[in-house]
């Protein structure tokens, strides 16, 4: 899975993850976030364009590696600043949907298969 660091998500955004998340014991808060939502966008590449990472992570080009990372961030940051808003009826949270921006980003990896 292709990730980015905190420390780059504090100089795209200037948010330190690690102190705006809640806090928890082992203070991995910032990790799983990041995880998580790379995850998310990892997935949703692999349902539009499944044979991108057919040959492995270290077969992508520099162009590849980029745009999965930005979206991944853009998407972080989507995550951070609405997923209080996720809620439905009962209040439990709804699994936060791909943003129209974060798909225009991923666009060439998704349907020109590039």
């Amino acid at each position: 899975m292709i990730k980015f660091t905190e420390q780059e998500y504090f100089e795209k955004t200037g948010t330190d993850l690690s102190s705006v998340l809640e806090k928890d014991p082992d203070s991995k808060q910032a990790k799983r976030f990041i995880d998580y939502n790379c995850r998310v966008i990892d997935n949703y590449i692999r349902k539009f364009n499944p044979n991108i990472f057919k040959w492995g992570y270290d077969k992508l080009s520099d162009f590849q590696i980029k745009t999965i990372k930005e979206a991944a961030m853009e998407y972080t940051l989507f995550v951070y600043n609405v997923g209080s808003t996720y809620i439905d009826e009962n209040g439990l949270p709804k699994k936060i949907p791909i943003s129209e921006d974060v798909i225009d980003i991923l666009r060439p990896l998704l349907y020109r298969g590039i």
